[in-house]
């Protein structure tokens, strides 16, 4: 290809990039089908920018290790993997996580990264209100629109932590009513969604507000938590909280008497098969497709089989990894999701305050609802995890970033 011909198609493609960013955010809640294409042409000009003489032009290098690492490992694990089918499903979900390296690569400044969590925001907003139609309208029993109900919860849950984010770094008044407008809008949706480990993520990270995004003092933290507690006491003694709660304890009730067909039971036999495979094969793992074979093997067993065969994954990131990965995999899995906590602890910035705590608030939501669900093997969910760690990282090592540098120095 002439020199001037590959210059303008690299020109080009990184002239593509905030509008595919921009897209990719906005329909990544509620329309399928564009969120896949704008990722798959995400995933194919990055590379292809690079191959043509394209130069990375941040320092996000330990970021982007440990995102490779991670994939390495999952990779690593089909040499042992009888599966190939499945293995190979599991490459293509893992392989979601370079979307996060091309956005903390390619996000021009900050003023675009909040455009993109403005984009994100909205079409969160889109979702809720369809699933407000849902469940108010049509009366639907825990509404989730095109989605299963824990995926519907924790895109749900996403878009929150955005808006919340956004609200505590908004410096007019009239963008923080809009932000608050929005989180109403989205809380009544969650409500009527009904994910209980989503309801839980949610209410660690509204507790660890004060001490994670903002700087007050004990007797403003006392109040605040006094008005979460009455919210939450609020909340609590609702008719539709109190059948999730009932529901729950009637689960774990039917589990000891033997009875495995419910929400909560099939999760501990899929937690009691992980651990299993976990003591079987304690550094390795079984290998990334065979998790299924070896649960249906003790599947099979149980009176409840033709319940259990469904199952596709552990419900628990962390389990996941143990089990197909090993303790290799858990720790691959711990720097994949906590180092960008990390690397932005420290870094606090009135400028970057709004991205600091995104990323924080996103690890929170990946680390919390990561127990009770293999989030990283959900596309969508995952998608819109990296989109919003991306999002982040970008701010901390970008242009903005080296500009302000020069003109301290």
């Amino acid at each position: 290809m002439r020199f001037e011909n590959r210059n303008r198609l690299i020109g080009w493609i990184e002239k593509s990039y905030p509008a595919l960013f921009i897209l990719f955010a906005f329909s990544v809640s509620f329309i399928k089908p564009v969120a896949v294409g704008s990722m798959v042409l995400l995933l194919a000009f990055f590379p292809l920018q690079i191959l043509l003489g394209g130069k990375l032009h941040r320092d996000n290098r330990w970021y982007t290790l440990s995102v490779l690492q991670y994939l390495f490992v999952i990779a690593l694990s089909l040499i042992y993997t009888y599966d190939m089918d499945f293995g190979f499903r599991a490459i293509r979900f893992c392989s979601i996580a370079m979307v996060s390296v091309i956005l903390a690569e390619k996000l021009p400044s900050r003023d675009m990264a909040q455009r993109i969590l403005h984009s994100y925001a909205v079409g969160g907003s889109v979702l809720s209100l369809i699933i407000i139609h849902e469940g108010v309208v049509k009366h639907i029993v825990r509404p989730a629109y095109i989605w299963m109900g824990v995926h519907a919860g924790n895109l749900l849950l996403l878009s929150l932590v955005t808006l919340v984010s956004l609200l505590l770094g908004a410096d007019s008044a009239r963008r923080k009513v809009l932000y608050v407008v929005a989180i109403v809008v989205h809380l009544f949706a969650f409500y009527l969604n009904g994910s209980r480990g989503a309801w839980i993520a949610f209410a660690v990270i509204l507790a660890c507000i004060p001490f994670v995004a903002l700087e007050i003092r004990a007797f403003w933290k006392v109040s605040y938590f006094a008005v979460l507690l009455l919210a939450m006491m609020l909340v609590t003694r609702g008719t539709y909280f109190q059948t999730k709660l009932h529901e729950a304890v009637t689960d774990v009730s039917q589990y000891k008497d033997g009875i495995s067909e419910t929400s909560l039971g099939g999760r501990f036999e899929m937690w009691k098969a992980s651990g299993r495979m976990f003591r079987e094969h304690p550094l390795v793992g079984v290998g990334a497709g065979d998790w299924v074979d070896e649960f249906q093997k003790t599947a099979r067993q149980s009176k409840s089989s033709a319940f259990l065969m469904q199952f596709n994954q552990p419900h628990s990131i962390y389990l996941e990894a143990l089990s197909t990965r090993g303790l290799m995999g858990f720790a691959s899995l711990l720097m994949f999701i906590c180092y960008p906590a990390v690397y932005v602890w420290r870094r606090k910035r009135p400028e970057t305050a709004v991205f600091r705590n995104l990323v924080l608030f996103t690890v929170f939501v990946m680390l919390i609802s990561g127990l009770t669900d293999t989030l990283t093997n959900v596309r969508f969910v995952f998608m819109a995890y990296c989109i919003l760690i991306g999002v982040g990282m970008s701010t901390f090592a970008g242009p903005d970033v080296a500009e302000r540098t020069v003109r301290e120095v």
